[in-house]
């Protein structure tokens, strides 16, 4: 087998493994999202979420699955002004609520 071969079969099997944790990565970023609705006050469980949903956008580009990708990175973009300015935080998750239930139609379908 060639040296392009192998690295083709590498990259197909690497991006197998990456889909299939991504159902666990959005639970984990639905996890984050619910400690943030409940909690408003404390900015650990937002800033964890934009974590998870910025390395998803990340890879997800990388392995080729870029709904998934771009539907993550307008998660980060929902949550950038939300981080910086903690203050108006209080009633702006809804949008990245709707955002994850998409992206977790997007992983299922994937």
């Amino acid at each position: 087998m060639s040296g392009g071969a192998d690295f083709q079969l590498a990259m197909e099997q690497f991006r197998a493994d990456f889909a299939r944790q991504l159902p666990e990565r959005v639970q984990e970023a639905q996890g984050f999202l619910q400690a943030a609705l409940a909690h408003p006050e404390d900015e650990i469980p937002l800033c964890e979420l934009h974590r998870v949903i910025h390395k998803l956008a990340g890879s997800c580009g990388t392995f080729g699955l870029r709904e998934i990708g771009d539907t993550a990175r307008g998660i980060e973009d929902l949550l950038d002004p939300l981080l910086a300015q903690p203050q108006s935080r209080a009633g702006k998750l809804a949008p990245v609520a709707e955002q994850l239930v998409l992206l977790a139609t997007l992983v299922a379908e994937a």
